[in-house]
C-alpha cells in the first residue's frame, strides 16, 4: 500500500520511521494499515463491540503521538498491538472496579480475585474448550505414565 508521508511516497511499514512528527498522516497510515485487525483484537478481548471501538480509537491516538518512540519501523504490528493490549487490559480494569463499585453500593456480596477468574472462564466457551482439552491431555499423560 503507498501512503503519502511526509510529501515522498513511502510503501509498508518503514514508512512510519520516516513519519515521526508528521501527525494527521501518521494517524490516517495507522487506521489504514491497522485498524480492522485492532478491532478484532480489542473486541476479543473486551467482548465488548462500543468498548473495542474506543480502545482502537485510543490506541491509534496513542501510537501516532508516541511514533518517534518505534525503532524498527519493521516491527510496527508489534508495537501498535502491545498498545492496544495495554489499553484493552485499562479498559477491563475500570470495568472490574465499576462492578464492585457498583456491588458495594447495593450492598451485594464481594466476591474474591479467583471466583471472578472462575466465573469468566465458566462463561468464555473457548476457555472451557481449552480447559476440557488440556485435561483430557493430562488424564492420558498420567495414565502413560502408570503404564511406565
Amino acid at each position: 500500500m503507498s501512503v503519502e508521508i511526509g510529501g515522498g511516497p513511502a510503501e509498508g511499514p518503514s514508512a512510519v520511521g520516516r513519519a515521526a512528527g508528521v501527525g494527521p498522516n501518521v494517524l490516517a497510515y495507522l487506521y489504514d494499515t491497522t485498524a480492522a485487525h485492532l478491532f478484532d483484537y480489542c473486541a476479543g478481548l473486551l467482548r465488548n463491540r462500543a468498548a473495542a471501538e474506543e480502545a482502537v480509537q485510543e490506541t491509534l491516538i496513542a501510537a501516532a503521538a508516541e511514533i518517534g518512540a518505534l525503532r524498527d519501523p519493521d516491527r510496527l504490528r508489534g508495537w501498535i498491538f502491545s498498545i492496544a493490549r495495554r489499553q484493552c487490559l485499562r479498559e477491563l480494569a475500570a470495568e472490574t472496579a465499576q462492578a464492585q463499585t457498583t456491588q458495594a453500593e447495593t450492598g451485594e456480596a464481594e466476591t474474591g480475585e479467583a471466583e471472578t477468574t472462575d466465573a469468566w472462564l465458566a462463561a468464555d466457551e473457548t476457555a472451557q474448550a481449552w480447559l476440557a482439552s488440556a485435561g483430557t491431555r493430562a488424564a492420558g499423560l498420567a495414565e502413560t505414565d502408570a503404564e511406565t
